[in-house]
Order: structure tokens, then C-alpha cells, then sequence
């Protein structure tokens, strides 16, 4: 395009490349990928060569976000197929933007707490107001773990991070609270998403690597993110439930020594298998240790 062309010639050269997103809203139609595909190719059309870098996946967004998350009417197998449909059915080395909410929707904690208001936007209407349950705010947590672990350039409504309410544009444009504004169960949420955060920025896997998935059933899902010398392993359970899984080297996973990144112990596999955990509405991040042995080393083959 002229833009990408404008770009190229008076503001990139051999040591700088900007980022060029772009925005091109379309839908989701249904479980069938292939009455879907005039939707990725309606996207595909502005990137690539001498095109954007990248686009909001809006696909991504219609097939899970509110289906999985807040509507709960999809389980956390669909998750993961439609996750993996992005990887699939984008041009080749573009980045897109997964995101959870934007100015365009209502606010993601009010869609969480599901009130029957969320479409409301004007003050003589009935708006969203702050969930007083910490429930909204756990559900939340699992959307989070999800969209800052899989691949792309996750993008965060400003306030979303800590859980800011709101009905439709333009009752979703509250002002930014912070520090000693924010309840027990908004800092809770900002911590959370700090924690995932650094977490993503510490790992070239979750900046970088391919999304290969490992197993899904209605509320655990398990996948890796791999470069060519490195593996993480990713956990996400929207259960109550602690949940347990064992994978075998070789066909699952492909290293023999894993660090559980939150708890930072290292663990070896036994018997060419690994049994990895995850607690109860929470999510657990494995990553291929290599020649390093972590001081709190367990000679346990579960972790």
C-alpha cells in the first residue's frame, strides 16, 4: 500500500522496522472452518509483502471470547481449536493482535459478571457498576492466562488489567484508576496480569515460539510454545478442580527437564514421562531447563 511504501522509504531502514497494525473488522460464523475463511481472507488482503505486519484478529475474538469466557456456552476445546485456527489461516510471518476487549465493546469484568446490562451506554440508562463477588475478577484471571500465552502481539484495554466496568462506548471510557482507587479484588487482578506479564517478557518461547497443541477437554487446556532450541509448557484450568496431566517424551513433550516458572523448581522426567499440575482456576507455565540446575531441584518426576 502507500502507506507501507511511505514507511519503507522515509522512516525504516537496515536497523529499524516498525510495527504496522491494522484494523479490518469481521466476524466469526460458526464451528465450520471452512464457511469462515472468506473472514481470514478478508484480513489476509492488507498484509504480507509491501502490506501490514499485522491485524486485531477479530476472528479469534468472536470464536472465544464471549463464547468461552464470558457466555460460557464453548468449552476449552473450542479454545483451542480456534486458537490454532489463527496460526493456520493468517499470511505467513504476520503477527496478529489478540485481545479480550476494546473501545468498541463493552467492558470485560461487566461481560464476565454477566448482569443483562452490558449494552447499555447511557447514564439514564441502567448501567454495569463494580461487581462486588470476586467471581468476575477470577474469570478474568483464566481469559488473561490465556491471551498472554498464545502467539501474537496481545493487545489490553487500558483498565481491562485490573478489571475497570462499563457498558458500551462510551460507558466503557471510565477514567484510569489506580493505587489505593482500586479495591482487594482489582489489585488482586492487576497483579495477576503483572505476574503473566513478566512472565511472557522473560520467555522467547511466549514472545516468539509456534503454538502446538497437547490436550483439551471442557476445562483444562494444555499446549506448548516452541522455538527451535526450546519448549514451554502451558496450563490453564478454569476448573475448581486441581488438575493433573501426564505427557510423554518424545511425542508430547521433547526435552527431559522442565522449570516450573511460577514456583521456580526444576524437575526431570522419569521413565520418559512427565506429570505436570495445575491448581484449581489458575494456570501453570513449565519451560525447558537446559544445562542449569535450579537449587530447589526435585528428584520427583511430577510437577
Amino acid at each position: 500500500s502507500n502507506l507501507v511504501v511511505k514507511f519503507n522509504e522515509e522512516l525504516e531502514n537496515s536497523l529499524i522496522d516498525y510495527y504496522l497494525l491494522g484494523e479490518t473488522a469481521m466476524g466469526w460464523s460458526g464451528d465450520n472452518i471452512v464457511d469462515n475463511l472468506y473472514q481470514y481472507d478478508a484480513i489476509n488482503q492488507y498484509m504480507g509483502e509491501g502490506g501490514l505486519d499485522g491485524q486485531g484478529d477479530f476472528v479469534l475474538y468472536h470464536a472465544v471470547v464471549d463464547r468461552v469466557f464470558t457466555n460460557g456456552d464453548k468449552d476449552f476445546n473450542h479454545l483451542d481449536y480456534w486458537t490454532l485456527q489463527s496460526q493456520e489461516n493468517y499470511v505467513e510471518g504476520s503477527i496478529m493482535t489478540p485481545y479480550l476487549g476494546s473501545h468498541d465493546t463493552s467492558r470485560l469484568i461487566s461481560r464476565l459478571e454477566n448482569g443483562g446490562n452490558t449494552d447499555n451506554k447511557w447514564a439514564e440508562q441502567s448501567l454495569p457498576q463494580q461487581p462486588t463477588s470476586s467471581q468476575p475478577y477470577n474469570k478474568s484471571k483464566i481469559a488473561f492466562s490465556w491471551l498472554l500465552t498464545i502467539p501474537g502481539a496481545p493487545v489490553l484495554y487500558m483498565g481491562d488489567e485490573y478489571g475497570e466496568y462499563g457498558g458500551s462506548d462510551p460507558d466503557n471510557r471510565h477514567s484510569f484508576r489506580s493505587g489505593n482507587q482500586l479495591n482487594s479484588n482489582e489489585l488482586q487482578l492487576a497483579s495477576f496480569v503483572q505476574e503473566l506479564g513478566n512472565i511472557r517478557q522473560q520467555s522467547n518461547d511466549l514472545k516468539e515460539g509456534t503454538y502446538r497443541s497437547i490436550f483439551s477437554d471442557e476445562t483444562l487446556l494444555v499446549f506448548a510454545r516452541e522455538t527451535s532450541v526450546s519448549e514451554t509448557i502451558v496450563l490453564i484450568n478454569s476448573g475448581d478442580n486441581n488438575r493433573e496431566v501426564t505427557l510423554n517424551n518424545g511425542l508430547d513433550i521433547f526435552y527431559n527437564s522442565y522449570l516450573d516458572v511460577r514456583n521456580n523448581v526444576t524437575f526431570s522426567s522419569v521413565d520418559d514421562s512427565l506429570t505436570f499440575s495445575v491448581d484449581s482456576n489458575d494456570f501453570s507455565v513449565f519451560t525447558y531447563n537446559s544445562q542449569e540446575v535450579n537449587a530447589n531441584e526435585s528428584n520427583d518426576n511430577n510437577l
